[in-house]
């Protein structure tokens, strides 16, 4: 399947001398692109050398790591929550379920005097499918939202 011994070539028909349409601008490209761009080729060197089974496997992979995708795609959840000063104890509910409750969580408080991210104690109370509680333990007072990512363990 080694296709790179030359490049791949637009193979495109010669227009003849006399063939020069009337018309504007527009009306000419027009005329050239659909009578001669429209008969146009692709030449990929190596290209006829790929075979029909060569091809199925390569489809199946394509389908096997878009399934892949789809199944990581489904299984993370994040969004962002609302932290109060102090001890206090907030209910995140995901928009769709996961599969199951045995997933991973991780929590990035945001200070919003400066931006970045803080260090601050929290604690993970319950999980299930549908969400979580999370404990955030003496939040100082700039520290009003966090991030959160839930990950599937698959």
């Amino acid at each position: 399947m080694d296709n790179q011994e030359s490049s791949p070539q637009l193979l495109i028909p010669t227009i003849p001398a006399g063939d020069c349409p009337a018309g504007n601008l527009v009306e000419v490209l027009n005329y050239i692109f659909q009578t001669y761009l429209g008969a146009a080729t692709i030449n990929i060197p190596g290209l006829g050398d790929v075979t029909p089974a060569e091809i199925a496997s390569l489809q199946a992979t394509d389908i096997s790591l878009q399934s892949q995708i789809d199944a990581i795609r489904g299984a993370v959840r994040y969004g962002t929550g609302v932290a109060a000063a102090g001890d206090s104890t907030v209910v995140v509910t995901f928009a769709t379920v996961l599969p199951t409750a045995q997933y991973d969580i991780h929590i990035e408080l945001v200070d919003t005097s400066t931006g970045a991210t803080a260090a601050c104690s929290w604690s993970i109370l319950s999980k299930t499918q549908a969400g979580f509680s999370l404990r955030l333990i003496d939040i100082p007072a700039t520290i009003t939202s966090f991030n959160y990512s839930a990950r599937q363990i698959i």
